[in-house]
């Protein structure tokens, strides 16, 4: 499987795509998540919001979500990824650990 088939980064003229270790230098620097980070920890934080959906941290947390996933959609419009291809390749990211 390639990198360019599974990357779930839309932002395609980024001079880190599919470089990971360049890419997670970069957002590190920025004190951002790349795309492979957030979806990483996207699931406990939407358990943690649930949790307590309207303390000031879940708002906090949510806010900062729903900016991120804004930020993709955009980017995947801009680029013409169909409806459901980032979830489709980190799906992908998913099964290339367990092979």
């Amino acid at each position: 499987m390639d990198l360019k088939d599974i990357c779930p980064c839309p932002n395609l003229e980024c001079k880190n795509q599919l470089d990971c270790v360049k890419c997670t230098s970069s957002h590190l620097s920025k004190k951002s998540l790349n795309a492979c980070g957030f979806f990483t920890i996207k699931t406990f934080l939407e358990d943690a919001i649930s949790k307590s959906p309207e303390s000031p941290t879940a708002l906090m947390v949510k806010e900062m979500i729903d900016k991120q996933t804004k930020s993709y959609k955009s980017k995947m419009e801009k680029y013409g990824w169909c409806e459901g291809e980032q979830e489709k390749r980190v799906e992908k990211m998913k099964e290339l650990i367990k092979q």
